[in-house]
């Protein structure tokens, strides 16, 4: 997303992650790096739009069996974006 970044050196891993993709090329692009990002405990989020005809829920939740993710909970994020909640199995 505009205005956004990505830290790649963390000296601690955080409990939380969050990345919000709009596009399949997004998604594909950062989730195998980020998937370790958070502690074993913690937890993985990916956020998209809703309706999106490019990245919904059955294709991210598809992706990310292929990377050893599964995909345990969907949330609303306010009215125009869901979110997947994953864990690596």
């Amino acid at each position: 997303m505009p205005g956004t970044s990505i830290v790649q050196k963390l000296q601690i891993k955080p409990n939380r992650t969050a990345l919000f993709v709009d596009s399949r090329e997004e998604l594909e692009e950062h989730v195998p790096r980020l998937k370790a990002v958070p502690s074993p405990a913690g937890v993985f989020r990916v956020t998209y739009p809703k309706g999106s005809s490019e990245v919904d829920r059955d294709g991210i939740a598809s992706y990310a069996k292929t990377i050893g993710m599964q995909a345990v909970a969907q949330i609303a994020v306010g009215a125009d974006r869901s979110a997947l909640r994953f864990k690596t199995v």
